[in-house]
């Protein structure tokens, strides 16, 4: 599970990279569509690897608990 979890943070610092890179290479303070199409699928990711951690965890828990 902690694979899942660091690959989470990796794409989440690297979709800021991307993003922060798009933003100041020329033509400067804009953004091109390919870019934010990138740091949502990175978004993406994270948000299910993160969210498949969470909902094994809290299954496991329950499962314990009876």
């Amino acid at each position: 599970m902690k694979i899942r979890a660091w690959s989470a943070v990796a794409m989440l610092a690297s979709g800021v990279g991307l993003s922060v890179a798009g933003f100041i290479a020329p033509p400067f303070g804009e953004i091109s569509d390919s870019v934010l199409w990138c740091f949502a699928q990175c978004l993406m990711y994270a948000g299910t690897a993160l969210g498949i951690d969470v909902m094994v965890d809290y299954k496991l828990r329950r499962s314990k608990d009876e």
